[in-house]
């Protein structure tokens, strides 16, 4: 986990605008004042900031070949987007951080020992049994009523024989 925590760490800014400014030398710029070009970098730096310069370079090379699905590598990408490409170069490190991170906190189930499983076995064979006669017995019907019923008298019949 340590790895992956690495992996993932925040990279230096100096490494984040190095990939940037050499993704944007391929698009021409305008005549932009100084301010305004502090401007675009302190975006492109908040856009991206947190996130590994490994990955940004990643998504760097992913724009420059023309990998990133639905958008014109003609233009420069913007920064919020550029930041979804990064994310998703990162998504399959993340996945695998949540999966590590559910692992290790996961609770150990206890070995049941064989004797137990045997003594819990053979309660369950007895448990069994005694369910089979009860059954057995439930199946013969209703036990029989004090006085017996015959077919030529009317068991409603209230008067007294």
């Amino acid at each position: 986990m340590a790895g992956l925590s690495d992996l993932l760490a925040p990279g230096s800014r100096r490494d984040i605008g190095a990939a940037i400014a050499t993704l944007l030398a391929n698009y021409p710029a305008d005549n932009a004042s100084p301010a305004v070009e502090r401007a675009r970098a302190q975006s492109w730096a908040e856009a991206l900031e947190g996130l590994p310069a490994w990955a940004v370079d990643k998504a760097r090379r992913k724009w420059m070949r023309g990998e990133v699905a639905g958008v014109n590598p003609d233009f420069a990408p913007k920064p919020p987007r550029f930041r979804q490409i990064v994310v998703d170069v990162l998504s399959p490190v993340y996945e695998r951080r949540n999966r590590l991170a559910m692992l290790l906190k996961a609770e150990v189930e206890r070995e049941i020992p064989e004797d137990e499983r045997e003594r819990v076995s053979e309660r369950l064979a007895a448990f069994r049994v005694e369910l089979s006669k009860t059954a057995a017995v439930a199946s013969l019907g209703p036990a029989p009523a004090d006085r017996p019923v015959h077919p030529h008298h009317d068991h409603h019949d209230t008067k007294a024989a």
